[in-house]
């Protein structure tokens, strides 16, 4: 077995290297509800993923989130590829809509870091990170 540590868990916006502080990635399963009356339990039947991801990173100032492609309200243009540590995998998610990019300001001594937040898309697990 081979167990990813999570430094290099980076993420590419197409081909462009984002290093990130850290990333969170949840690809849930939504279920249609289809309880019968003669079953007594409810049950639901698979239908779509529905992918939710957020990620923290110092404001890099060539990079502005804007320069990267991470504006909100927009669907990305490039396929986000989620790396698993310092494995060759990711996570694809293709049209993933960005919803929130926040600018935040600690005035307890840490650096400008920029938190972005995104949902939707099409999600291809396991591929080689940065390509395909």
């Amino acid at each position: 077995m081979a167990i990813p540590g999570s430094q290099g868990g980076h993420i590419y916006n197409g081909a462009t290297a984002i290093y990130v502080s850290q990333h969170t990635t949840n690809w849930m399963g939504r279920g249609t509800e289809v309880t019968v009356s003669n079953n007594g339990f409810a049950m639901f039947a698979p239908t779509i993923i529905e992918a939710s991801w957020s990620a923290e990173f110092p404001l890099d100032d060539p990079n502005f989130p804007e320069v990267i492609g991470l504006v909100p309200n927009t669907v990305a243009a490039n396929p986000f590829y989620f790396k698993h540590g310092n494995s060759t995998k990711a996570d694809k998610l293709v049209d993933t809509y960005i919803e929130s990019v926040q600018k935040v300001k600690s005035a307890t001594g840490d650096v400008v870091r920029v938190s972005v937040s995104g949902k939707g898309g099409t999600l291809t697990v396991n591929v080689v990170a940065g390509t395909g």
